[in-house]
């Protein structure tokens, strides 16, 4: 009886399937940039304008080498943390202080949802006022920061399943145990998603803000090469905060991967 003999391109299979993990999600940026790149050489956008991807690139690494893109960098990076903390912790806080509590509820959650439909945006002039010029760029990144995180907080313990909290209460649970074991698990996918939907909004907050009387940050940059007609310059600052939001939401991920590994979620065909 012939043995089988084994072929040569057993390989191929996996060899075939890197390759397609590698040039389908180039595909897309890919083809943006060829089209980019012919549409500005074709004269089809004025160069003024529209800055070509190579003129972009250069850009990039001019402003790396004479120190700018990082000293710019480094202000959005400290208003972004610090903004996102201020609203975090508070909305955390009191989150978890309506969800468990009906008096918290009864106290707060009227008046927050009556503050929560008026865009952020909307609140600049306030802030300007209560914070200065300086304290509102922070404080619009804490503000949608919080209504973000607190409803979401609230929601994800309120729709906790009320029979695990009587089963609890059967094994004679303290409520320091009931938290850590059914609520916070329970809540916890709400807050991360939401946690990932205001660390995306506060990239845009944050140049929204950059642009009221700044002369520094990214917004900054991005605001000022427009004006004196740096469209090179202008792309690059806007390749830089695509690659923070897209670094910052990629942690967030992981970490999410992390603290859910209990989780079994369907990821597609």
């Amino acid at each position: 009886m012939a043995r089988a003999v084994p072929s040569s391109n057993a390989s191929s299979p996996g060899i075939e399937s890197y390759l397609r993990s590698l040039v389908i999600p180039l595909a897309l940026p890919v083809t943006i940039l060829v089209l980019w790149q012919s549409a500005v050489s074709l004269e089809w956008w004025p160069r003024t304008l529209i800055a070509e991807p190579l003129a972009v690139l250069a850009a990039l690494v001019r402003l790396i080498e004479n120190g700018t893109l990082f000293v710019h960098t480094f202000v959005s990076l400290e208003r972004y943390i610090v903004g996102f903390i201020c609203g975090f912790v508070p909305a955390i806080t009191l989150g978890a202080a309506i969800g468990l509590f009906k008096v918290g509820e009864r106290a707060f959650l009227p008046t927050l949802q009556t503050l929560a439909p008026v865009p952020v945006i909307a609140w600049i002039p306030l802030l300007i006022i209560v914070f200065g010029i300086s304290g509102a760029r922070i404080a619009l990144i804490s503000v949608g920061t919080f209504f973000a995180i607190v409803f979401a907080t609230f929601q994800g313990i309120r729709s906790v399943d009320y029979r695990l909290i009587e089963l609890a209460r059967v094994f004679e649970k303290s409520n320091h145990e009931m938290l850590l074991q059914i609520l916070v698990p329970s809540a916890l996918p709400n807050i991360i998603q939401a946690t990932r939907l205001a660390l995306a909004v506060g990239w845009i907050l944050l140049l929204a803000g950059e642009v009221i009387a700044s002369s520094s940050g990214l917004g900054w940059l991005i605001w000022n090469s427009r004006i004196f007609a740096r469209p090179d310059e202008m792309f690059a600052g806007m390749v830089v905060v695509g690659c923070l939001g897209a670094l910052t939401d990629g942690l967030m991920s992981r970490l999410e991967a992390r603290l859910q590994k209990w989780r079994l979620r369907y990821e597609g065909e």
